[in-house]
């Protein structure tokens, strides 16, 4: 028996210790609610169904600020958080196959503002020249990732613009729009789902204004898990998982209407977008505009 034991130690790392996975949920509405709602956001539907298909492995899960990801990966503990921008080559992140589909992110501000900024960096707005406006207070959240392309544009003009961040703990979906109505900020980036849920949880009247040359620009959310864990726990749990998210999660109805529910309205064809980029087993049968009509 020992020696059996130490066969699928060696075989199967994962298998040889306590195998649990620590679900980080982030403090955001809508992609993760509070503990105590009733609502189910964007990203939490899936990591319920994950836990009910591998009953044989332990999950607990945890909320916190976007700001602390950082750490817990960078410990190695067996953590995933399920609402990440699918990266290619993250030294910290193993990525699961693709889990939603986003629309591009855009500029959020409020509707007293949005004149300025179209009439002097166009509509749509060039992100270049406004975020080298020195007249303008950009903001974000503590920790906030964007796109690879916003976050390039950002690295360039960096040095010329001063940031303002805000690092409140709770509810973190919504400091963008706190910055913004209290007007420390004149302007965020963000998807525009962020700025209608904000609106409708705070009367407030934040509009989203489309960035140049990033209209095409979708954004793809997958699971993402510490690559720095032992045991090679990243690569072993995302194995396990992928086939389920894609063969049971990703084509049942259930998960397909929940994500329609939070993000159809910001596409064309919501189900096309879908199932073209989603849905290895069922691609789209027509090709089509995957950007919301902004005219």
């Amino acid at each position: 028996m020992k020696f059996l034991y130490l066969l699928l130690s060696v075989a199967f790392p994962a298998f040889a210790n306590d195998y649990d996975v620590t679900w980080l949920r982030i403090n955001a509405p809508p992609f993760s609610m509070p503990a105590n709602s009733s609502d189910s956001g964007i990203c939490d539907d899936i990591v319920d169904e994950i836990i009910a298909r591998t009953p044989d492995l332990k999950h607990d899960s945890i909320h916190l600020p976007q700001m602390r990801l950082k750490s817990y990966f960078e410990q190695g503990k067996n953590v995933c958080v399920p609402c990440l921008i699918k990266r290619d080559n993250h030294p910290l992140v193993t990525f699961s196959t693709r889990t939603s589909v986003y629309p591009p992110m855009g500029i959020v501000t409020t509707a007293q503002k949005q004149r300025s900024i179209t009439e002097k960096h166009g509509s749509p707005v060039r992100l270049y020249s406004l975020l080298n406006d020195k007249g303008l207070r950009y903001g974000q959240g503590a920790g906030r990732k964007y796109s690879p392309w916003i976050e390039q544009i950002k690295s360039r003009v960096q040095n010329n613009q001063a940031v303002t961040l805000n690092y409140r703990g709770a509810d973190q979906a919504s400091v963008l729009g706190d910055m913004l109505v209290n007007e420390r900020i004149d302007f965020g980036i963000d998807y525009p789902f962020i700025a209608s849920y904000y609106n409708r949880h705070h009367d407030a009247q934040l509009v989203t204004l489309p960035i140049a040359n990033n209209q095409e620009n979708l954004v793809f959310g997958a699971i993402g898990c510490a690559k720095r864990a032992d045991n090679d726990f990243a690569t072993t749990f995302i194995n396990r998982i992928n086939p389920i998210i894609r063969d049971h999660i990703l084509p049942g109805e259930s998960y397909r209407q929940h994500q329609s529910n939070w993000l159809s309205e910001y596409f064309n064809d919501f189900s096309q977008v879908y199932e073209k980029h989603l849905l290895t087993k069922k691609p789209a049968q027509h090709a089509g505009s995957e950007k919301r009509n902004t005219n």
